[in-house]
């Protein structure tokens, strides 16, 4: 039996002249009345949405999860992506929360639902499916996988996941050859990037079916220190940052990966399960330099500035710090590497370098440190022991050459790390870090 809203009316109508009445002690209502009331109840609803919003915050709710159990639980008259896991499905997975986009361009706003699987204790990966009203008589409400290569999981952070369209390719992915925009699902260390692949897929009378898939990986990048497209750039650049691969002083292997124009996919032209090679891949700064790097308390940094240094443009590799710096400033003065320095005749070949101000596609490959040695080699001070000497290698390429690889020996003296000489050496890339280094090579 249904509610009569003219009789809930009245009633309402009742109990707000009551509460009325009783708020302003029977004085006749007068316009100041009704501003005093009118403030009561904006104010009311303002300070307990400002508490919620204070609890979420506090509690590090996820609201578009708790949106969706609500709806779950105050409404069984539509569909409930939470209800329709079934119970021996409880305990394995479950629905994160519900998206309303347009992903195959039809004008209708698919359902795009985030679940998290193979429930676990603290971090649960996660999996997209879009589900579609495209086929039947009625229609049939349809999965379709967002899948990457390996099965892998698209994300772990249920709190910072996004979905967005965008426009990475240009090809003519739609069912009337038009053009449909890409779907990116991210969260700051994950970006996987899918295209609707419904050209030849018209026919709303057939049955629904996802293989061949409806939505194409095209690219999946993981980052421990960062991802990000750049949708204006011509090659749709996705820049990753690995931190993964550094121990103590906060460098990371940044790596950039451009969409093949050919084939319209960042994959290899012979595996479409791995990511081609990289445009640019180089050892750097992770966030940037210390702002006073000279005082810096880890000689590998100063190995890096001093490569840097001797870039004459600014560009994508470790030449984005072109004019930061001066070689001499990290060069221990009257030894080896400064007097090398100061030869005109072969001094930036010593360095492994062409020129000691027009350096340019500087690439950083590996470089490597030894804490063992500080342990050893230290000075006795009132603060406690202080290392006095270590050895850097770096392995690198510069102006579009061949590798170079050095040796360079630091000293520490007057509170600053400095270059003491700088040997050729058979530094040797691997896919293994021995304790203490920083170990560059890019996995594919």
């Amino acid at each position: 039996m249904g509610v009569d809203l003219r009789v809930l009316f009245f009633i309402m109508l009742g109990v707000a002249l009551f509460l009325f009445y009783l708020r302003f002690g029977g004085q006749p209502i007068t316009p100041a009345n009704l501003y005093e009331v009118l403030l009561d109840v904006l104010l009311v609803p303002s300070a307990l949405m400002t508490a919620g919003i204070f609890l979420l915050l506090f509690l590090r709710v996820d609201v578009r999860s708790a949106t969706l159990q609500a709806i779950d639980k105050i409404s069984n008259q539509t569909v409930s992506f939470v209800a329709a896991v079934p119970p021996e499905l409880e305990k394995t997975i479950k629905a994160k929360f519900v998206e309303r986009q347009d992903t195959d361009g039809d004008g209708f706003k698919e359902w795009v639902v985030f679940y998290e699987y193979d429930l676990q204790t603290g971090t649960n990966p996660l999996q997209v499916t879009i589900y579609d009203n495209d086929r039947g008589n009625p229609p049939v409400i349809f999965p379709y996988q967002l899948r990457v290569p390996d099965r892998d999981y698209l994300s772990e952070n249920a709190l910072g996941v996004q979905i967005s369209l965008a426009d990475v390719t240009t090809d003519a992915n739609g069912p009337n050859r038009q053009n449909i925009p890409e779907v990116l699902v991210q969260d700051g260390q994950q970006l996987s990037i899918f295209r609707y692949n419904g050209r030849f897929d018209t026919n709303v009378w057939d049955p629904p079916s996802d293989s061949p898939p409806r939505y194409v990986a095209i690219g999946a990048f993981k980052g421990t220190g960062g991802v990000d497209i750049d949708l204006e750039s011509g090659n749709k650049a996705v820049t990753v940052i690995d931190r993964d691969k550094y121990n103590r002083s906060q460098l990371a292997e940044r790596v950039i990966y451009a969409l093949n124009p050919v084939t319209s996919t960042y994959w290899d032209d012979y595996d479409s399960t791995r990511l081609a090679a990289p445009i640019m891949s180089t050892v750097d700064f992770f966030s940037g330099p210390p702002e006073d790097i000279a005082q810096t308390a880890y000689p590998e940094k100063v190995v890096l500035a001093f490569y840097a240094s001797t870039c004459g443009t600014t560009d994508t590799t470790l030449c984005r710090w072109a004019g930061q710096w001066k070689p001499e400033q990290f060069l221990v003065k009257d030894d080896t590497a400064w007097n090398e320095y100061q030869n005109p005749a072969g001094g930036p070949a010593y360095f492994g370098l062409n020129s000691f101000s027009a350096s340019r596609n500087l690439q950083v490959k590996d470089i490597r440190y030894y804490p063992a040695l500080e342990s050893v080699n230290t000075r006795d001070l009132t603060t406690g022991p202080q290392p006095t000497t270590n050895v850097v290698d770096i392995k690198f390429t510069v102006d579009g050459g061949l590798d170079e690889a050095r040796s360079c020996m630091m000293l520490f003296s007057n509170g600053q790390w400095k270059i003491s000489e700088c040997t050729p050496s058979n530094l040797v890339i691997s896919n293994s870090s021995a304790p203490g280094s920083i170990n560059t090579s890019t996995a594919q």
